[in-house]
């Protein structure tokens, strides 16, 4: 009997649907569903909320009160939406110079996915900045972008870049043989 209760309860859990809103969540709907440690949101769901539910997870990633990987989540989910609400949400993210790198990392990986080659001059601005590992991102991104002029771009930043852990991230994109 007791294992039928069980089983029960599972399988209603399962069963159970995704949250899907008709009108954008609060925000603290939003850092709640954002602070699950068990799973992701699913970003259907978040981009049914429409423009509204962008600008509140921007504000999400803005919130220092917040936990780092809910922020972090935030900026994420904003690369599910589309190109015209994300793009300059995730430009005023990259833009920001006092952001720390996880959240400039982050904020090109969604940006690259919503933006596509379009993400270029941004990503070419990213190759100057101080943090190796931001300088690593962008280069990744350029990767992921694989146009001729991105590669083109990757190959003149090689011999501007003297950290050993970024060429190295750059030699492996344009398949540069590193043995002696």
């Amino acid at each position: 009997m007791r294992a039928v209760v069980h089983v029960a309860l599972i399988v209603g859990v399962l069963a159970t649907p995704r949250a899907t809103w008709a009108a954008p969540p609060a925000p603290a709907d939003l850092a709640a569903l954002l602070s699950d440690y068990e799973s992701a949101p699913d970003p259907t769901a978040l981009v049914t909320g429409g423009d509204t539910t962008a600008t509140a997870l921007f504000h999400l990633y803005r919130a220092e009160n917040q936990p780092t990987f809910v922020r972090v989540r935030a900026l994420r989910m904003i690369g599910f939406f589309p190109a015209g609400v994300a793009m300059p949400l995730l430009q005023q993210a990259l833009r920001d110079a006092a952001a720390r790198p996880v959240f400039v990392r982050e904020a090109i990986g969604a940006f690259v996915r919503v933006a596509g080659a379009l993400a270029m001059p941004e990503l070419t601005s990213l190759l100057q900045r101080a943090d190796a590992s931001v300088r690593r991102a962008a280069i990744e991104g350029l990767a992921h972008v694989n146009t001729p002029s991105a590669r083109a771009l990757l190959s003149a930043h090689r011999t501007q870049e003297h950290d050993p852990s970024v060429r190295a991230v750059l030699d492996a994109v344009l398949g540069v043989d590193r043995t002696p």
